[in-house]
């Protein structure tokens, strides 16, 4: 045999020895399986149910609840007469062809068998269930009918012997409470005849019924009582009063008071109509409108009751407060006519008090109207008590406005000395400054220096002049000084520089003489004299003699500036 035949054999061998063992494994399992299957349908117990069924039977069902029940028995009965021999023999074939080793057909039938055991026990649990619920519904519907019973007696004796607080509602509650005893009648009787189902419907609605019936009926006591006494009285009341209120020269804006309430009646009217069909929601709607609307009529009449307390009070107020003001217009008007002849107003305070005080007559002449309107009984005082309330409010704008424009006048006068004051330090200044450059004995002095100074004369003269005016422009003469004092400060400047310049040049040429046979310093100080005496550039010539004395010996002129300044400022 040669060596490839060999192999086929030893694999097949091999081949044939696995299948061998995983049929066997294989069968293993399913005996087992079998065996849990049998164990499953011997503990499958039915004497609960049997139970629930002799019970059920002693109830003497009718209706949905014996149609119910006889559905589930069926069911039952078919799982304990019918499938449970069919599961008992397809186990046993299962278990015989398991023996032989028919492996398909074991499975199939263990397969089948799980499947339908798995339903039969589902409807074991379904019927334990529903049967359970017929047993309990008897129970449930026994307490809950003596429970709702006692609701409605209770309810009943509630309604009959307070009738009058229900009112025109009492007929529709009394129809609710035979449909109700009805329904209990009805209970009775589905219960006595075994139909305890339907029976559970019925009590259902009457609970829902009553529940109904608790929520509205304390709804509808509260509408009676508002529709019968509150409304009416509140209405009576209001027109008493807007009558009286006429009577005694008050005036109303807006609708006629007594067309609302007219209105107003017939809502309540339109109230008893759903009082009667028991139409809660819309009743408190409704009434809730009245109610804010009679709320509303109080608030008109308090309104000019208390507007009027405080026209009253406040009209004696505002006659002085008119007085003061247009004394204080008065006052002010002549103030500024006086100042405005020594002083131009550049901030239209002169018509502005004009403007104010005609205000002030204008609305004195409108408090006027009001009073006349008051007296003869045509105003509305809250309208009045409005324009009050403006009037005040804008006259203590007037009076803060007129005060301020007073204290910003009165500070004109001491503008004009510190202006004056001002302008006479500008001119000692630079009065000083000429002393200063006369003093200097310079050969002469630059022709912008020169021309500078005498602009700056000119404009201290210029606006002394326009101070001594009889008539003066404050804020000009500000901004004029305000100039001054910048050119007054150049001129200081400029002065500082020519004299430094002039003095440092001396003491530079002075120092440098010692180099004179270096001829860059001979040429350097002919040429700054030259600046210094005939051009009068000091600054220039200080530049000339400096740059060359720095070339000579470094150090020298910024020894010789040190010492200046040191020296002048001691």
């Amino acid at each position: 045999m040669s060596l490839p035949q060999t192999i086929i054999i030893i694999s097949l061998v091999l081949l044939i020895l696995i299948v061998l063992i995983g049929v066997v494994v294989y069968n293993s399992r399913l005996r087992r399986k079998i065996e849990q299957l049998q164990s499953e349908l011997l503990e499958l117990n039915f004497a609960p149910i049997e139970d629930q069924i002799t019970r059920l039977n002693a109830m003497s069902l009718s209706g949905e609840s014996l149609s119910t029940f006889t559905t589930w028995r069926l069911v039952f009965e078919k799982v304990k007469k019918t499938k449970l021999p069919e599961l008992t023999q397809q186990l046993t074939d299962a278990e015989a062809d398991n023996g032989h080793y028919s492996i398909f057909s074991t499975r199939r039938l263990v397969n089948s068998v799980n499947k339908e055991l798995t339903e039969s026990k589902d409807d074991l649990v379904n019927t334990a269930a529903v049967f359970e619920q017929l047993l309990q519904s008897n129970r449930e519907n026994e307490t809950q009918l003596n429970t709702l019973l006692n609701r409605y007696q209770t309810m009943r004796k509630a309604v009959l012997s307070n009738s009058f607080k229900y009112g025109v509602a009492l007929d529709q509650l009394e129809d609710k409470l035979t449909e109700m005893e009805t329904d209990f009648d009805t209970v009775k009787n589905l219960s006595s005849q075994g139909d305890h189902v339907e029976a559970k419907r019925v009590l259902t609605r009457l609970n829902a019924s009553l529940t109904t019936l608790d929520d509205i009926l304390p709804v509808l006591e509260r509408a009676e009582q508002e529709l019968s006494d509150e409304f009416p009285a509140q209405l009576k009341e209001i027109t008493t009063a807007y009558k009286d209120m006429l009577a005694d020269k008050y005036n109303f804006p807006g609708t006629d008071i007594l067309e609302e309430i007219k209105r107003l009646q017939e809502d309540l009217q339109k109230a008893r109509n759903l009082q009667t069909n028991l139409d809660v929601g819309e009743l408190q709607e409704s009434n809730e409108l009245v109610s804010n609307q009679i709320d509303g009529l109080y608030e008109r009449l308090e309104r000019e009751i208390k507007a009027r307390k405080v026209v009253d009070k406040e009209t004696d107020l505002l006659v002085k407060q008119f007085s003061q003001s247009e004394l204080e217009s008065t006052k002010l008007i002549k103030k500024l006519d006086h100042i405005d002849q020594s002083y131009q107003l550049t901030h239209g305070e002169l018509p502005e008090a004009n403007q104010l005080a005609d205000e002030v007559k204008q609305m004195s002449a409108d408090f006027t109207t009001d009073q006349e309107r008051v007296a003869a009984g045509k105003a509305v005082f809250s309208n009045v008590q409005v324009d009050y309330e403006r009037i005040t409010k804008r006259l203590i704008a007037i009076q803060k406005r007129q005060q301020e424009i007073s204290t910003d006048v009165d500070g004109l006068y001491e503008a004009e000395r510190i202006a004056k004051g001002s302008l006479d330090n500008f001119a000692q200044e630079v009065s000083l400054i000429k002393r200063k450059i006369d003093r200097q004995a310079l050969p002469g002095l630059p022709t912008n220096f020169i021309d500078f100074y005498q602009v700056v004369v000119n404009e201290i003269g210029e606006l002394n002049t326009e101070l001594e005016r009889v008539r003066i422009n404050l804020e000009s003469i500000s901004n004029k000084l305000i100039l001054i004092q910048e050119d007054v400060n150049r001129l200081n400047s400029e002065t500082a520089e020519i004299t430094s310049s002039a003095n440092l040049v001396e003491l530079t040429v002075q120092y440098a003489n010692k180099y004179i046979g270096d001829g860059r310093i001979k040429e350097a100080i002919a040429e700054a004299m030259r600046q210094y005496q005939q051009e009068y550039t000091y600054k220039r010539a200080l530049d000339t003699i400096a740059t060359a004395l720095e070339e000579v010996e470094p150090g020298a002129f910024n020894r010789i500036e040190h010492d200046y300044y040191a020296q002048n400022d001691k």
